[in-house]
């Protein structure tokens, strides 16, 4: 497949109403619970090909892969809060703007981490595979 490179604004306009929105970041916060536990417990190797991530994109790839994951539960949550709302800003988009930057940066990233924290105590309390506990939480196999 080609790549190609655009230049322009990308919006999304979202005029669902917020149970919409959290049903949507429930569903992909079990998949990201997924991925993180992949990476934290280097089941599977994760390989993004480095030819495609311009530099922001590798800094991030960087430090989510050797410092976000290693970082305690909740902690994550509430520190890429804080640097969502205060470092950049986000304080500036007024009541609506703290809404979704909670939402977004706290309350998404924090239910990951519950879901974290689930599978790894099923994994241990019943001496499963990540594979079998997110067959059995989630319903799918990875």
């Amino acid at each position: 497949a080609d790549i190609a490179h655009l230049n322009g604004d990308i919006a999304d306009i979202n005029l669902n109403n917020i149970s919409w929105w959290t049903d949507k970041h429930n569903k992909y916060a079990s998949r990201e619970a997924v991925d993180l536990l992949i990476l934290k417990k280097k089941y599977i190797e994760t390989e993004i090909s480095s030819h495609v991530m311009n530099g922001q994109a590798r800094f991030k790839r960087i430090l989510k892969d050797n410092v976000y994951v290693r970082l305690p539960i909740g902690i994550r949550a509430l520190m890429y809060f804080f640097y969502r709302y205060i470092i950049r800003v986000g304080f500036l988009d007024g009541w609506r703007g703290f809404a979704y930057h909670f939402l977004q940066g706290f309350w998404y990233r924090f239910l990951v981490d519950i879901k974290v924290y689930e599978i790894e105590t099923l994994m241990k309390e019943k001496n499963m595979k990540l594979q079998q506990a997110v067959k059995q939480e989630f319903g799918y196999d990875i």
